[in-house]
């Protein structure tokens, strides 16, 4: 149970995080070539991704413990 709660809370969330990361940094770099704009549009989607997915996981231990 610990497991899946750390897997769930804090693992998920930032494998998703970097993966959103690097493909949106690819994406900005291949079409404008601008690295610094990338990292930063990069850091901050892939921040609201990390709370997106650790909310609705949370929401989801809520609902499954209950």
């Amino acid at each position: 149970m610990a497991i899946e709660a750390l897997f769930g809370l804090i693992i998920e969330p930032v494998l998703w995080s970097l993966v959103v990361f690097w493909g949106f940094q690819t994406i900005i770099v291949t079409f404008n070539n601008v690295d610094t704009k990338a990292k930063k549009y990069a850091i901050v989607t892939s921040v609201l991704v990390f709370l997106l997915v650790i909310s609705d996981d949370i929401m989801r231990l809520s609902i499954w413990y209950n």
